[in-house]
């Protein structure tokens, strides 16, 4: 991530987005992990299919994940508007190709979102503090939903 954040220019939205698999253990626990593998590999595909090409991808950890993306030339509503169209399409997605297979365990998506403008001194570790902050509030909020930090803000 330093890397990207580094050789980004001046005049760029950074979004970094936080995506956790709300009870994904009891897949795990009911089915067994060949099927937890199986599920987090079809998370995987969706999150290539829908984000650009430009997107980096993470797995953070067990069933969370992160998506990086530097918009250049366009607005910072723009970006937003762009994350929140594809957020939607993972999120229908999600629940038509994933959740819907393993129903039982009640599979859901909570995301936390961060978004800045023209921030040369912007951190990996900032980004993801914030973006956590947001997740946090999907959570808490219910699941199934994204939340955004916004600077400033005390979540």
């Amino acid at each position: 991530m330093e890397h990207y954040l580094e050789a980004r220019n001046r005049n760029v939205t950074d979004v970094f987005v936080l995506i956790d698999i709300d009870d994904f253990k009891l897949v795990n626990d009911h089915l067994g992990h060949q099927a937890g593998d199986e599920a987090l590999h079809k998370v995987a595909k969706a999150f290539r299919d829908i984000f650009d090409k430009e997107a980096v991808l993470g797995r953070v950890g067990g069933d969370e994940f992160s998506i990086y993306l530097s918009y250049a030339g366009t607005t910072y509503d723009r970006a937003r508007t762009d994350v929140e169209r594809k957020l939607d399409q993972l999120f229908e997605r999600f629940a038509t190709d994933i959740s819907s297979q393993y129903g039982e365990c009640r599979l859901a998506l909570s995301v936390g979102g961060y978004q800045t403008w023209q921030r040369m001194d912007l951190t990996y570790e900032e980004m993801y503090q914030n973006a956590d902050k947001a997740l946090y509030v999907s959570k808490r909020s219910g699941k199934h939903q994204y939340n955004w930090y916004e600077d400033g803000e005390k979540l």
